[in-house]
């Protein structure tokens, strides 16, 4: 017994290391301009409740810059901060990178062990192989940004819904407040995941689960949203409390609508020639004659003559924020039509866009400005700065994004003739074996995953395809353990091995 827990021990450590390739190959883990952003946010919230904390943001202490930051800190969860700053500050990015490959890897060994009814360190091999060479998760353990936890959130809660039968009493409740962290690291994940909640209690309805084997599940997720959507409010009531500052984020969606449009033919036709912004109806009045083409440069430039929200003052930035609801809703009672179209269109872009570009190497100079500890602590980053371009190889991420690319396509295609041949008459044309009903059940949880998490990054924040990526990872590991599950190949290699070891046993 001893030998058999060593033995899955070190094949998990293996599986997390063969996660780090491309972190290796690129020789250091990857930040994002972001990434300081969060660090601070951890930093700020250890420094008041006293925890000694190195002094590299002493701008922070400055109530103008602290107030301008928080305008944009309300985008950036703490909780993972706080996480990452303890990693990084101990030890370095390389420590986070290696965090996150562990988990992922014991994520998925449980998820190898609950569908085919034993862990199988073949089939396990098998499915980490497809994993670190052919699929998006390598790119995302390596980018020290939260984006990776929304894939293990997703795979948390496939592992408590739909094998909650499968999972010892420990297991579940190590699972329950991983999920909870995973669902805290970014506003937009209890959404996404609730849909999984929905998936699983139409499962039931369908009779591909039975209820009295996953309610126990149902529970504990739903417990694990409704804790992380309350932990999303108490976190602007916190910093409030602490600083005398209030806490906002950036105007995603209006950002969207005006690049998409619709938000600038409505600042056109309603903002009137008076420059004074008190007679205007919205303080994105003042902006109607930029070209506001790019939601990124609408957010984000500095140069007063395209960027709105980053050059504003404080109490434009503030205005434009609180005005949001209000101006998202006026545009769409304008045009509801031609808006929903759009938001569908970026939804469409954001599902099918293969792109790993962010998590190979960020180069831009306001890295190293913005976030000065990061450039500690990432080893080898400072060079980005001193060879721009240095730390994002074309040709790499061409020949990477092609072969993620077929892969999804061939998982997404096979996948989709599995499900459809649960259907008697497509079965015997394609000749492929059904899926089992949990199974089933889950790998169409998968497919309403990754369209919900499209819609809902997509259309109501921008379409950036790291959004996407970061769970497409789940229909190749999908594609994997269905093909393990049917395949009469890959059922007498496991059969062979289990045989194996029940002799060595006796």
């Amino acid at each position: 017994m001893i030998l058999r827990r060593l033995s899955v021990l070190l094949a998990v450590t293996l599986g997390a290391a063969s996660l780090l390739i491309p972190a290796v190959l690129v020789g250091h883990p990857n930040v994002f301009p972001d990434t300081s952003a969060y660090e601070l946010m951890g930093q700020w919230f250890l420094e008041q409740a006293g925890f000694p904390t190195e002094g590299g943001y002493g701008y922070l202490h400055h109530l103008a810059d602290l107030s301008m930051f928080f305008t944009v800190a309300g985008a950036r969860s703490p909780y993972y901060g706080v996480v990452l700053y303890l990693i990084t500050d101990r030890g370095s990015a390389w420590a986070m990178a290696g965090v996150q490959a562990l988990a992922a890897s014991a994520l998925v060994a449980l998820m190898v062990r609950a569908t085919l009814g034993g862990f199988r360190l073949v089939a396990f091999a098998a499915v980490m192989a497809v994993l670190a060479l052919a699929s998006t998760l390598p790119y995302f353990v390596s980018f020290i940004m939260p984006d990776l936890f929304m894939g293990l959130g997703a795979l948390t809660a496939i592992l408590l819904l739909f094998h909650f039968d499968h999972l010892r009493a420990l297991e579940r409740w190590l699972l329950s407040a991983s999920l909870l962290f995973t669902l805290l690291t970014h506003a937009t994940n209890p959404p996404v995941i609730f849909v999984l909640v929905v998936a699983a209690a139409v499962a039931i309805w369908a009779k591909l689960l039975a209820g009295r084997t996953v309610r126990g599940g149902m529970v504990l997720v739903t417990l694990a949203i409704v804790a992380a959507v309350i932990g999303g409010f108490v976190y602007p009531v916190s910093v409030r409390s602490l600083s005398h500052h209030e806490l906002s984020r950036p105007p995603f969606m209006s950002a969207r609508l005006l690049a998409d449009g619709p938000g600038r033919d409505y600042l056109h036709a309603h903002c009137g020639k008076d420059s004074s912004i008190t007679r205007q109806p919205f303080t994105l009045c003042r902006f109607r004659d930029q070209k506001m083409v790019d939601a990124n440069t609408i957010l984000w430039a500095v140069d007063k003559t395209r960027g709105v929200f980053e050059p504003s003052d404080l109490s434009s930035r503030l205005a434009i924020t609180h005005e949001e609801p209000r101006f998202v809703a006026a545009v769409i009672a304008a045009e509801p039509l031609r808006t929903a179209w759009l938001l569908a269109r970026d939804s469409y872009f954001e599902l099918v866009d293969v792109s790993v570009l962010d998590t190979l190497g960020y180069s831009d100079r306001a890295l190293i400005a913005n976030g000065p500890r990061v450039s500690v602590h990432v080893p080898g980053i400072q060079i980005c700065v001193r060879k721009p371009n240095y730390c994002t190889s074309t040709a790499f991420q061409r020949g990477a994004e092609d072969v993620l690319r077929w892969t999804l396509i061939t998982a997404a295609v096979y996948l989709a003739c599995r499900l459809a041949s649960s259907l008697a008459r497509v079965r015997a044309v394609l000749l492929l074996s059904p899926l089992p009903p949990r199974l089933l059940a889950v790998v169409c949880a998968v497919f309403g995953l990754l369209i919900a998490n499209a819609v809902i990054c997509g259309a109501l924040s921008g379409v950036y395809a790291r959004y996407q990526m970061r769970i497409s990872w789940l229909l190749p590991l999908m594609a994997v353990l269905a093909w393990l599950q049917a395949s009469p190949i890959a059922a007498f290699v496991l059969t062979r091995t289990a045989h194996r070891r029940t002799a060595k046993a006796l």
